[in-house]
């Protein structure tokens, strides 16, 4: 079985929380899950103008 699990960052400029979530693959017998980027935000629009979407 297949489930989604959805993850959205706060302060997310650097980009590499949003990417290792992305990496993951949690798995426990019988289930095995995808990580769903849905966005995030920052208080500084240069980070945010610099962040990659770890989606694309």
């Amino acid at each position: 079985m297949h489930a989604p699990i959805t993850h959205f960052h706060m302060f997310f400029g650097l980009g590499s929380g949003a990417a290792g979530f992305q990496d993951a693959r949690p798995e426990i017998p019988g289930l095995q899950a995808r990580m769903v980027f849905l966005g995030g935000m920052d208080a500084d629009p240069a980070g945010a103008e610099g962040f990659h979407n770890p989606a694309s």
